[in-house]
C-alpha cells in the first residue's frame, strides 16, 4: 500500500484509537506542523535544490530564492574556478570590505535583510553563481497526497504525528516514546545522508586569507 496523506491521517488515528471528531479535524494540522518540523531537522540531499543565478558587475547584492528554508552554500564561477563564499555576518562584510567601491573577487557573503544576500568584495565582472538551498516541499493535503516526506522517510513523519497527537490528548506518559521513535528515525536518516552527499556539500570551516581588504580588487 503506498503511503498518502489520506492513509496518514488513518494510521494515526487508528494508532491513537480516538474518534472523536474534535481529534480527527486536527489531524492535518499534526501532520503540517509534524512537516515542518522534518524541514527543520532534516540534512538530507535530496531537500537541497541548486539554483542559478548572476552576479553583476559591481553589485555586491544578489536576491534570495523564493520559499526556501535554509541557505547552505553559495558558489561564484570566475573564469575557470568555483569559488565557495564563506558565510559571515553582515558586521564582518562591513569591517573586511569598507571601501564599497573597491571590485575583486568575491571571497565572502551574508544574508542581508529577509531578501538578499551581500558579497565582497563586488565582482568585478559579471559571474554565473550557484545557491544550494534547502526548499520545504509542498505541502501534504487531500490535493497533495505524497511529498518527499511520505516517500522518503514516512516513519519519521509518523512519530512526528504520534508527538502531536499524544500532547493533543494530553496522553503525556507516551510522548516520549514516540519523541524517541522520532529522535532515531530521524538520525538514521542523516546518516543515510552524509553516506550520500557529495564532499562539496560539506561545511568545513576553511580560513580565506586576511580578514581585511581596504580598496582596490
Amino acid at each position: 500500500m503506498s503511503v498518502t496523506f489520506s492513509t496518514l491521517k488513518t494510521q494515526v488515528q487508528n494508532t491513537a484509537e480516538n474518534d472523536d471528531s474534535e481529534f480527527t479535524d486536527a489531524i492535518p494540522d499534526f501532520i503540517g506542523r509534524s512537516e515542518r518540523r522534518l524541514s527543520r531537522d532534516l540534512d538530507h540531499p535530496e531537500l537541497t535544490s541548486h539554483l542559478e543565478a548572476t552576479l553583476a558587475a559591481g553589485d555586491p547584492f544578489l536576491t534570495k530564492p523564493n520559499n526556501i528554508l535554509l541557505t547552505k552554500n553559495l558558489y561564484v564561477f570566475n573564469d575557470s574556478s568555483i569559488i565557495k563564499l564563506l558565510l559571515k555576518t553582515e558586521e564582518f562584510i562591513a569591517d573586511y570590505w569598507p571601501t564599497r567601491t573597491s571590485t575583486g573577487v568575491p571571497k565572502y557573503y551574508a544574508n542581508y535583510g529577509g531578501t538578499e544576500y551581500i558579497v565582497a568584495p563586488a565582482p568585478a565582472s559579471t559571474n554565473k553563481a550557484e545557491i544550494a538551498v534547502v526548499v520545504q516541499p509542498a505541502t501534504l493535503s487531500a490535493s497533495n497526497e505524497t511529498n518527499f516526506f511520505t516517500n522518503k522517510c514516512f516513519d519519521a513523519l509518523f512519530y512526528a504525528c504520534m508527538v502531536e497527537a499524544t500532547c493533543f490528548m494530553k496522553n503525556y506518559s507516551t510522548t516520549p516514546l514516540w519523541e524517541q521513535k522520532y529522535v532515531t528515525a530521524i538520525q538514521s536518516l542523516q546518516n543515510e545522508g552524509r553516506r550520500t552527499r557529495r564532499d562539496d556539500e560539506q561545511f568545513p570551516a576553511s580560513p580565506a586569507g586576511p580578514n581585511t581588504l581596504l580598496g582596490g580588487p
